[in-house]
């Protein structure tokens, strides 16, 4: 006797669009070996931190956590309510934030006001921008056992020669370490120190390291260090960092320095590794905004410090150079939130210098590129200077080449009737600049027994959708993609003869018999 086996069901994932996608996914962090409470605050300064609180009365108060330090959240509030507790009549309440790991460097506003925080503590490495909400205290630390200090230094003999100028660098929970290795090896090596700019009065715990004359900005982060013996691009870079650097951080010292080397403090012990540049990507990224016809401003913070001044610059160098652009408020941006938008064809983002750039977006359907790639796109011509700039304040100081009062796109210039290519793909593109005016498109009078009224509010011109002189990207993209033609046809309804098919008489009658040509069949 057989039994008929039933077979098991099987899941089948949801599309992409239709809830968590696996780009959303992060990946579990195990810790191995448990801190002890003791050891846990004192390697996040919860004594400094209860007291901080007590003595300024705060109520609510917000921890936040990047990814990898999310398995001590729970023991972090659990010890520093219990101190608040024994040390306060009216203890404050204590949250932790969730949803945080889109550019973790950043102070989490919106999830703050969500408990209506009155003090945040920000845990791991962070970019020091500035917050004018609530007051923050900044806890410099990782929650990882460090190797010992002949360790760190024994690596980092073995990757320089005593002739060579070094740069040291660090993320900002790191800063201690870095500067215990400044101290060790600066006797025998030409290394210069690079140390923390925050703003005055940012609560940083352990306080971090200081030298008297780092009086010189280095660019595009938040670091200080002193003068130097020549030109920076003649140093390199010793970067103490995660084990996931910052891709716009490394990208950008790599610009700026002869070579970079990163020492990343893992689970598993240091690394040290050799960064690849991703220059070539970025200089391709650059030529395809240039066929771009609309741009979308991706803006994911509104807390950074002239961000609405960088969004107004953008916008009109996106204006003036006959494009289209679309601006939108996405705290956190994925692809899922992204693929919504198909009428972008090139993303600029606006966001924090070290987490918010999103270097790394192939995962993306449409490309992302910066405020400075995207001013090199929109100029005249491409003069690539081999710098990549990451920071707000440079981005404000860049303009267009042609920059002159004067709008390519209302038909002052020439260029117009130059045919334009996309220099990546070869390809003719004849909607790279939409805004612009066709004054040179000659539109041939209706004949008297045309059926168009002379009023219609949008009209083909050269196979682009016009409204008002201009062409509209929304018409076109609604009429060549989004409109529903049937089974179409292999021929272009320009390549039709005007004169139509001739009719001819085909068969007549009922199915018992049809009349063929004036003779009968049945």
């Amino acid at each position: 006797m057989s039994t008929e086996m039933t077979p098991e069901p099987v899941e089948v994932p949801a599309p992409v669009l239709s809830g968590d996608s696996e780009f959303d996914r992060v990946a579990q962090v195990k810790r191995e070996d448990k801190l002890s409470d003791s050891s846990l605050e004192a390697a996040y300064c919860l004594p400094e931190l209860v007291k901080h609180i007590i003595s300024n009365g705060y109520k609510t108060v917000a921890l936040q956590f990047p990814d990898e330090l999310i398995p001590d959240s729970a023991q972090v509030a659990r010890l520093m309510r219990t101190s608040l507790i024994e040390q306060s009549d009216t203890p404050a309440s204590v949250y932790i934030l969730a949803d945080t790991s889109y550019s973790p460097c950043c102070v989490d506003e919106i999830a703050a006001q969500h408990v209506a925080a009155d003090f945040v503590v920000h845990f791991g490495n962070t970019c020091l921008n500035p917050v004018r909400t609530f007051p923050v205290a900044y806890v410099l630390s990782d929650g990882i056992k460090k190797p010992s200090m002949s360790t760190i230094e024994q690596m980092f003999r073995d990757q320089f020669d005593t002739t060579d100028r070094i740069l040291l660098v660090s993320d900002a929970q790191y800063s201690a370490i870095l500067y215990e290795l400044y101290n060790s090896v600066k006797e025998d090596y030409n290394v210069v120190l690079t140390v923390l700019d925050a703003e005055e009065g940012t609560l940083l715990l352990p306080p971090s390291p200081d030298i008297d004359n780092a009086t010189e900005k280095l660019d595009g982060v938040k670091r200080r260090h002193p003068p130097l013996d020549g030109q920076l691009s003649d140093y390199k870079a010793f970067i103490l960092t995660s084990a996931e650097p910052s891709p716009s951080l490394v990208l950008h010292l790599s610009t700026l320095v002869e070579s970079v080397t990163l020492l990343q403090f893992t689970h598993n012990g240091p690394i040290v590794s050799q960064p690849r540049t991703a220059l070539q990507k970025r200089y391709r990224l650059v030529n395809m905004a240039r066929a771009s016809a609309t741009i979308g401003i991706l803006v994911n913070t509104l807390s950074l410090r002239g961000t609405m001044e960088v969004l107004k610059t953008v916008q009109q160098w996106i204006t003036k150079s006959g494009k289209k652009y679309y601006t939108f408020v996405v705290g956190k941006p994925n692809v899922p939130k992204l693929a919504n938008f198909d009428v972008v064809d090139m993303w600029v983002v606006l966001g924090c210098p070290l987490g918010g750039l999103m270097v790394n977006s192939e995962d993306y359907y449409k490309p992302i590129i910066t405020p400075y790639e995207l001013n090199l796109a929109l100029q005249h011509e491409i003069s690539w200077t081999g710098k990549w700039l990451i920071d707000f304040e440079a981005a404000l100081k860049l303009s267009l080449s042609d920059d002159d009062g004067s709008s390519d796109h209302q038909g002052a210039d020439d260029s117009d009737s130059e045919p334009e290519f996309d220099p990546v793909t070869g390809t003719y593109v004849s909607t790279s600049r939409p805004l612009r005016r066709l004054k040179h498109v000659n539109v041939e009078p209706d004949e008297p027994g045309s059926s168009g009224s002379g009023k219609e509010l949008a009209e083909r011109m050269s196979s682009q959708m016009v409204i008002r002189g201009t062409v509209s990207t929304a018409a076109e993209h609604l009429q060549s993609k989004l409109s529903w033609r049937g089974l179409g046809t292999d021929y272009d309804d320009e390549e039709v003869d005007e004169e139509g098919a001739e009719v001819e008489k085909g068969r007549g009658g009922i199915a018992r018999g049809y009349s063929v040509h004036d003779h009968n069949r049945t």
